[in-house]
C-alpha cells in the first residue's frame, strides 16, 4: 500500500513537470515566433535565391501576417509566390493584399491545393523552393534554419510547430503533436525542398481530398521514396507559428483533416 502511495505520488509530479515544461515551451515559442510580425531582424545572412510559395483559397484575413513574416526573415535573397484560386472578389482582395508586399499573385483557376503549389513552383525562380500554408507565420531565422538544412546535404527541410492564436487547449496540445512528437517525414505546413529535386517528386496531383487524402504527408513519403531514408531533416531549430483552426474544427486527436481545410469548399476540390 506504502509502495502504490510513492508511485502515485512520483507519478503526480512527473506529470506536473511535463505539464509544467509544456506550458512554459508554448508560451516561449508563441513569443519567438510573434517576433516576426513586431520587429525587422537584427542580421541577415545571404544565400541561393528562396522562392516561397503559398497556395491559397479565401486566406485574405491571413496573407498579410505571413507576408510581413517573410519580409522579416533574417535570410535573403527571397522571392514569394501566392498561388491562389479564390473567387474573382476574394482574388482582387488577395491580389491587393500580395501588391502591398512586393509580392506576385498567381490566379490558378484549377481547383486543389497540389495543383496550386506545383503552379507556384513552376513560376519560381528560386535553386531552393519553401512551401507554406497561409495561416502560418514564420520565426525570423526559420528561413535561414531550413536552407541551412539543405546546405548539410537533405534533400528537404521543415520545422517544428507552435499555435499563434489560442492559448488554450488546442496551443497546448500542439506542443505534443506538432512539436515534441513529429515524425521526420511529416512535411506538414511548411517544407524547404531544392528545386532540382522538387521536378523529379512534385505535389502529388491524384491525392483528392475528398477522398481523404493529404497531399502535404503524400509528399514526404514520396521524397524517401525517391532519395531514400534520411533526405528529409526536421529541424528543431526552426520553428512556425500556426492557426489554431485545424484544432478547433477536427478536435485533439490527429485524424483527418476537415475538407474545408484541404482545399474543399461545399463538397467540391477548390
Amino acid at each position: 500500500m506504502k509502495a502504490k502511495v510513492i508511485l502515485l505520488a512520483l507519478t503526480g509530479v512527473a506529470v506536473g513537470v511535463t505539464i509544467g515544461k509544456t506550458v512554459e515551451a508554448m508560451h516561449k515559442f508563441r513569443a519567438q515566433v510573434l517576433k516576426a510580425l513586431a520587429e525587422e531582424p537584427l542580421y541577415r545572412v545571404s544565400g541561393p535565391l528562396v522562392s516561397v510559395i503559398i497556395p491559397a483559397l479565401e486566406e485574405q484575413d491571413y496573407l498579410p501576417k505571413l507576408l510581413m513574416s517573410i519580409q522579416n526573415q533574417t535570410y535573403e535573397p527571397i522571392e514569394v509566390i501566392v498561388a491562389d484560386s479564390s473567387t474573382r472578389d476574394s482574388h482582387e482582395l488577395a491580389d491587393q493584399i500580395c501588391r502591398q508586399y512586393g509580392t506576385t499573385c498567381l490566379h490558378i483557376p484549377m481547383l486543389g491545393p497540389a495543383n496550386a503549389r506545383n503552379q507556384g513552383a513552376g513560376q519560381a525562380q528560386g535553386d531552393i523552393l519553401l512551401f507554406t500554408d497561409a495561416d502560418n507565420v514564420l520565426a525570423p531565422d526559420c528561413i535561414e534554419n531550413l536552407i541551412r538544412s539543405l546546405q548539410e546535404g537533405y534533400i528537404a527541410a521543415h520545422p517544428v510547430e507552435c499555435i499563434i492564436d489560442d492559448t488554450g487547449l488546442a496551443a497546448f496540445w500542439a506542443v505534443w503533436i506538432t512539436n515534441w512528437l513529429k515524425g521526420t517525414n511529416a512535411t506538414t505546413r511548411v517544407v524547404a525542398i531544392w528545386k532540382d529535386a522538387f521536378d523529379q517528386v512534385k505535389y502529388d496531383e491524384s491525392c483528392v481530398p475528398l477522398q481523404g487524402c493529404r497531399e502535404d504527408l503524400r509528399f514526404g513519403k514520396d521524397i524517401i521514396k525517391r532519395f531514400g531514408p534520411g533526405s528529409i531533416k526536421l529541424n528543431r531549430d526552426a520553428l512556425i507559428g500556426t492557426s489554431a483552426r485545424r484544432f478547433k474544427k477536427q478536435g485533439l486527436i490527429p485524424g483527418k483533416v476537415p475538407w474545408e481545410y484541404r482545399g474543399v469548399r461545399d463538397g467540391v476540390i477548390r
